[in-house]
């Protein structure tokens, strides 16, 4: 079994502090795939996840078989696919 985390975003934080404006977080991205094309969503609605064939919400894991896994990396996903021994 394979797992997939969908990418994430490197964004600094909104302050003008010296110290805390240093700091960067890394802020999920969605990823939705319909009618075979994933595209990528920041803060998908309820409608559109629902509207989706596959909705692999940003900052979680999940377990994907072996045609979610090629169907991923052909979508240029693959970086984000672990496999589990």
């Amino acid at each position: 079994m394979s797992t997939f985390s969908p990418p994430g975003r490197l964004e600094r934080w909104p302050v003008v502090h010296p110290l805390f404006g240093r700091m960067s977080i890394t802020r999920g991205v969605s990823l939705l795939k319909e009618s075979g094309i994933y595209r990528q969503v920041d803060g998908p609605s309820a409608e559109e996840i629902a509207a989706a064939d596959v909705a692999y919400l940003g900052g979680h894991v999940y377990e994907i078989d072996a045609a979610e896994v090629a169907a991923l990396t052909a979508g240029g996903y693959g970086a984000w696919i672990e496999e589990q021994l």
